[in-house]
């Protein structure tokens, strides 16, 4: 088990620079506590903080563990944290020293296990650091970085940048409309297939002339013969394209870009 993020669907969120809020958590104008809640204020976020052992001085929160938080504007979730481990006097003590280095070392040393992590309807960029992570963009143009572990990554509607980098990566797709030239055509960067990456493609109907749930049929680099269900590459320079033609109209309904040249095969996929 992990740490599962949130974001709301009417926000974005850029892991780049995120902090868990560590650095503002310790700083929350307190309205109500007791032993394992706080609610409060943030300016106009409003917090609450779920724990164990809080304990208060007059000068607020000053000892316990943080388990997680939900913070919304309004009615409106901004973003929620669970599975949290984090000590009550730690975060004062970095919220105090305002070292970014030490919190972003905080941050990865939190998410270090198998995390999930789910994107909002804007544009995200999203980050699993070490552990074998789950990472969701849902809507957006998003940017969804593995890291290191054997990571699961679900790039959603929109144009993605899907990086897996260390581990066995499982790029995961359940509907053409995840990746097309209507939608937006997703980018896989730094794919391995030797080294054990995948393209999950299971969960789409690969034949919509049938009432089950067909699997792609994989023909290699051949066109399309006009029969529903097949999925062909393609290599251009220093990319591939993988596409997929769901009813047999020689056109591909799913597209997938690969910004390296690769040979593919059968094997990398999960049909």
């Amino acid at each position: 088990m992990g740490v599962t993020i949130r974001v709301g669907g009417d926000y974005s969120l850029d892991m780049t620079d995120y902090d868990l809020d560590l650095s503002s958590l310790g700083n929350v104008y307190i309205s109500s506590y007791n032993k394992t809640t706080i609610s409060g204020y943030v300016g106009s976020l409003k917090v609450v903080i779920n724990g164990k052992g809080f304990s208060y001085s007059d000068d607020g929160l000053v000892g316990g563990t943080v388990t997680g938080f939900t913070e919304k504007y309004g009615s409106s979730l901004y973003a929620s944290v669970s599975g949290l481990n984090l000590s009550v006097k730690t975060i004062i003590k970095l919220a105090e020293s305002g070292s970014e280095n030490a919190i972003k070392s905080a941050v990865k040393t939190a998410l270090a296990g198998a995390d999930d992590i789910y994107g909002s309807n804007s544009s995200d960029v999203l980050f699993g650091y070490s552990g074998n992570d789950t990472i969701s963009g849902n809507r957006g143009n998003d940017r969804l970085v593995g890291g290191a572990g054997n990571d699961k990554l679900i790039g959603g509607i929109g144009a993605d940048a899907l990086l897996g980098e260390g581990g066995k990566d499982t790029f995961v797709y359940k509907t053409v409309s995840e990746s097309s030239a209507q939608l937006g055509i997703d980018t896989i960067f730094d794919f391995s297939g030797a080294g054990g990456d995948r393209i999950d493609l299971s969960g789409i109907d690969a034949n919509t002339k049938t009432a089950k749930n067909d699997g792609f049929y994989f023909v290699g680099s051949k066109a399309f013969s006009g029969t529903a269900g097949e999925l062909r590459v393609e290599k251009q320079a220093s990319d591939t394209y993988v596409y997929g033609d769901t009813n047999g109209d020689k056109v591909a309904d799913f597209q997938l870009h690969f910004d390296d040249p690769i040979v593919m095969s059968k094997g990398f996929f999960i049909l």
